[in-house]
């Protein structure tokens, strides 16, 4: 199976389509995207490579290089967010000619990589040309020495998640690396500190769910993380986006009132390798041997943003997504959820005083209800 270049929403709906073929196990990704969009398509694909391989026999990547230059474009590879995940989820790497790349070769390029996210040295987890990093990727891989990244955690084990006050100086960091300083500075203070915190819910989130399946099995692999991105679509451009990603360019036009020229939004993606949202709220609150249908997903996804409402054992659990919902509704911000069937989007705007922002997504346009596995939340912040 071959993954186009220029990767767009549609294309990827239809990848998951063809997971169904035989051979879809062997995989060919480009060494980098053309198209990286205003709205979350390198997480989308890091979902959509967890996705190939959770479901694959012997999930394969067979690489654009002879045996000779493999390990330069496994670099290549592992220099993007979504090639790392591709490389640390394949049981196997091939070259051109289906000779085998040795793990333990794959492994000298990928862990500096990932040492340099558990030391929380930014920079050097990203390969970049230029002036300025086109991301900033922190990633905990499971049953990796260098798992427990220090941006998260206080010691190498489950649970121990940094007070949220860690999570604002991670994400004012992240944002001075990769806009600069005059340019973070335009978010402010304020909306930097709202940020840490959403990102502080959404890892408290994922923490227990990655490591099992919806029946407490533990998996043999799995991920969990967050990228950060910056875009600026001109105000002459937005209106291209209506045939690709219309539910977004429609929330970037509201954002356009009174600028001339652009609008910049940066966009914070939290992704797992977990069971989804509504299988792991079956398997505490409903019947584990029924069937869902597409609607009783989604219903289960809601569930999960109401108030108190938990598929963790945990005491004191139940408000981190609903929390999270407010922050980014104070944010003006632009929500997107795919897990399992169920992809959706909210354009949220601060309530009335006195109430509480509601969840009440929408549908996604562009899905073709395949199922995807882990769940992916990305919000955009327009500034």
């Amino acid at each position: 199976m071959i993954v186009p270049k220029k990767l767009t929403f549609k294309n990827l709906d239809n990848l998951y389509l063809k997971l169904n073929q035989k051979d879809a196990n062997v995989l060919r990704i480009p060494s980098k995207l053309a198209y990286q969009g205003p709205l979350g398509v390198h997480s989308a694909f890091i979902q959509f490579l967890i996705t190939w391989s959770r479901i694959k026999s012997q999930p394969t990547l067979h690489l654009y290089a002879s045996a000779a230059d493999s390990l330069k474009h496994v670099g290549d590879l592992a220099s993007q967010p979504f090639g790392l995940i591709a490389l640390l989820m394949c049981d196997r790497v091939i070259a051109e000619d289906h000779s085998t790349v040795a793990k333990r070769d794959v492994e000298k390029i990928t862990s500096p990589i990932l040492k340099a996210m558990y030391d929380r040295d930014l920079l050097r987890s990203v390969v970049s040309k230029g002036s300025r990093p086109p991301y900033i990727h922190t990633l905990a891989a499971q049953a990796n020495s260098y798992e427990f990244v220090r941006s998260f955690y206080e010691s190498d084990s489950y649970g121990s998640i940094l007070p949220k006050s860690n999570f604002c100086r991670f994400i004012d960091k992240a944002l001075q690396t990769l806009l600069g300083h005059s340019k973070a500075a335009k978010l402010g203070a304020e909306r930097i500190e709202m940020l840490g915190r959403l990102i502080y819910e959404l890892i408290q989130n994922t923490d227990e769910y990655t490591i099992t399946d919806e029946k407490e099995a533990t998996y043999d692999k799995g991920a969990r993380g967050v990228l950060v991105t910056h875009s600026k679509v001109r105000t002459d451009k937005v209106s291209e986006l209506v045939t690709s990603e219309g539910s977004y360019s429609l929330h970037l036009v509201k954002k356009q009132i009174r600028r001339e020229d652009a609008v910049e939004t940066v966009e914070l993606s939290v992704y797992d390798s977990g069971p989804g949202m509504a299988r792991r709220w079956q398997s505490v609150h409903g019947d584990t041997s029924k069937e869902l249908s597409l609607a009783e997903e989604i219903a289960y996804v809601k569930q999960c943003f109401t108030k108190w409402s938990t598929s963790k054992n945990s005491m004191g659990a139940g408000i981190g997504l609903h929390e999270s919902l407010q922050i980014l509704a104070a944010l003006n911000g632009f929500l997107f959820i795919r897990t399992g069937r169920a992809c959706l989007f909210q354009s949220l705007k601060p309530p009335p005083k006195g109430e509480e922002a509601v969840f009440r997504p929408e549908h996604w346009h562009n899905s073709n209800e395949s199922a995807a596995e882990g769940t992916l939340i990305t919000v955009s912040v327009a500034f």
